[in-house]
């Protein structure tokens, strides 16, 4: 079988058939690699190891984890304070289709929720050049939020090295990486940006 590398795991900016390739050969896994290995994280997720690979992953969902770009954290960043990462990361789409009136509305939503809604809802919106630029805008936002943040850090590093994954729900099914449907984008990002703060 093809080894599976963590740089294969870890890069969002990598060949667009890594993830595809990883998924089919994770496929091909017996099920006890992932069994009897779950244990509940300090930061509202679940750590899995997978024997197989020899690496462990931590699954975290929604507003609910630290690690989540709906956790309130304030930072700042472009001479603004922001509630979230989300706040930031919408507010950003916003002006960039020069909507300026959703800007406004996203910087002053009272919750993350409420600015990824409004953000979902940004006139002129266009998918293909908001994908160009939409992960550094995000990878610049994580960045400043475990800086600024001193107990965000220092969750992020107790990580340690394990793969960090966005799961939809704590549950085995959608942590297990044979269920992977997406390129786990905010986990790669906070990868690196542990890997960044460690230096």
């Amino acid at each position: 079988m093809e080894r599976v590398s963590r740089c294969d795991l870890l890069c969002p900016y990598g060949h667009p058939g890594n993830t595809l390739r990883i998924q089919a050969m994770i496929n091909q896994l017996p099920s006890q690699s992932f069994a009897q290995t779950q244990t509940v994280h300090p930061l509202n997720a679940i750590t899995y190891l997978n024997s197989t690979l020899g690496m462990s992953f931590v699954c975290f969902q929604g507003s609910r984890s630290v690690l989540g770009n709906c956790f309130r954290a304030p930072f700042p960043l472009d001479n603004q304070v922001w509630p979230s990462v989300q706040h930031y990361f919408h507010h950003f789409k916003a002006v960039m289709f020069g909507d300026h009136e959703s800007a406004l509305t996203i910087r002053s939503a009272t919750s993350s929720t409420v600015a990824k809604q409004l953000g979902r809802r940004v006139k002129n919106f266009d998918h293909v050049q908001w994908e160009l630029v939409s992960t550094e805008v995000m990878t610049r936002a994580v960045y400043h939020k475990f800086v600024h943040d001193t107990a965000c850090r220092a969750s992020l590093l107790s990580t340690n090295d394990s793969v960090i994954v966005e799961c939809g729900l704590f549950n085995q099914e959608s942590a297990d990486p044979r269920s992977w449907r997406s390129e786990n984008k905010l986990g790669k990002i906070l990868t690196l940006v542990r890997d960044h703060l460690r230096r």
